[in-house]
């Protein structure tokens, strides 16, 4: 699974990524016909870093480093031009800056030891400037995202980064805590008394998965038991995947609403972790 995660990478040159935007996954709905090839939000570094310390491969190591220093050099972290030009309102909210954010962390945890102490600093100082506060300004101005999956989504990269950045600036401590806060009301909202969701399956792992990654963050930041950050509501969903767990070997769930199938392992893994009799 690991190494199909990354080989549609091993091929490319990332320094030939870098542009002036960066694309969500292949969706090119907002890009520039200039703008083919930028690099993509996809947890690309996340993945090669992963692979490469598991199987302890040095060269791919390197080539998450490349990708992390590529995506630094591109000019803005967001999805094209029309999320970026003034006094413009449009934006995609925070799905591309959450995503820089977590490759950037993990490239910064699991292959720190490549970058001199000024690169590191430069990586960091832009994780702050470009992504932070790009998330951070959508958090703040839209409720919405608080009733469905994307405060989920953004949670993953968004508690990542406040967790390793705490390490170094203790200032940011506080700032955690209110985004973990932002897990705990957006729980409250997105999962109902019965443990279900307006949203399939498919949207609402991002509960478990990218909101609980980035509590497991969290936890290990602030030094306290993971089980213990879980918000309640999570403990409640059993019954919800089991009503929509699929008979069939080819699909894990119910073709349902907008339905696709789990593509990060850390939604099932932690799901099974907290409602195993989801999963018999």
């Amino acid at each position: 699974m690991f190494y199909e995660n990354i080989r549609p990478y091993l091929e490319k040159k990332p320094e030939d990524m870098i542009a002036d935007y960066v694309r969500l996954h292949e969706d090119n709905r907002y890009c520039r016909i200039r703008d083919e090839g930028q690099y993509t939000a996809n947890r690309v570094a996340e993945k090669l870093v992963q692979y490469a310390l598991i199987k302890k491969d040095k060269k791919i190591l390197r080539l998450a480093a490349r990708y992390c220093l590529s995506l630094l050099m591109t000019t803005y972290w967001l999805d094209g031009f029309i999320a970026n030009y003034p006094p413009g309102l449009w934006e995609h909210s925070g799905f591309v800056p959450s995503m820089a954010l977590s490759d950037m962390a993990a490239v910064l945890v699991g292959a720190g030891e490549l970058f001199t102490d000024k690169a590191k600093k430069m990586i960091k100082k832009q994780m702050m400037e470009k992504e932070l506060s790009k998330v951070n300004s959508v958090v703040w101005r839209y409720d919405s995202i608080f009733q469905c999956n994307q405060l989920a989504w953004y949670s993953y990269g968004r508690m990542y980064a406040y967790a390793l950045l705490s390490l170094d600036y203790e200032r940011i401590a506080p700032y955690m805590e209110l985004a973990r806060k932002d897990i705990e009301t957006s729980m409250g909202l997105a999962i109902g008394a019965d443990g279900a969701a307006d949203e399939g399956v498919s949207y609402f792992l991002c509960q478990p998965g990218h909101a609980g990654a980035g509590l497991f963050w969290y936890a290990r930041a602030a030094g306290k038991r993971f089980d213990e950050c879980l918000p309640k509501e999570l403990f409640r969903t059993a019954d919800y995947i089991d009503a929509l767990s699929s008979a069939s070997k080819e699909s894990a769930f119910l073709p349902v609403c907008d339905f696709s199938e789990p593509y990060v392992s850390e939604e099932l893994r932690l799901w099974h972790m907290r409602c195993p009799r989801a999963f018999g």
